[in-house]
């Protein structure tokens, strides 16, 4: 079950539920130079496809692991994503390593 923190939305008093959601870049589909606008795919752990997440996403590579905070949007067009709000860069896990 993906972590959940509330954020201030437009509005002062309006709180939007947001989620968390973290992964490894497996492709990156679309990406405006001019904008950082990205398009690319998430494999998240558990999911059976790739999520597909969309946001203003500088500097992202595939391979790269990130935490990223934003909202679920069914798009008409393509479909169930997530909207990046904010993101981070994560180390590898090293599990078992001494």
């Amino acid at each position: 079950m993906a972590d959940m923190i509330l954020a201030e939305g437009l509005f002062a008093e309006a709180l939007i539920e947001m989620d968390i959601v973290e992964g490894t870049v497996e492709r990156i589909t679309f990406l405006n130079e001019e904008n950082a606008y990205t398009v690319a795919k998430l494999l998240v752990e558990g999911e059976l496809q790739p999520t597909t997440i969309v946001g203003q996403i500088p500097g992202i590579t595939e391979g790269e692991l990130l935490k990223c905070t934003g909202i679920w949007v069914d798009d008409a067009r393509y479909g169930r994503q997530f909207k990046v709000q904010s993101f981070e860069s994560l180390l590898p896990r090293t599990d078992g390593v001494s």
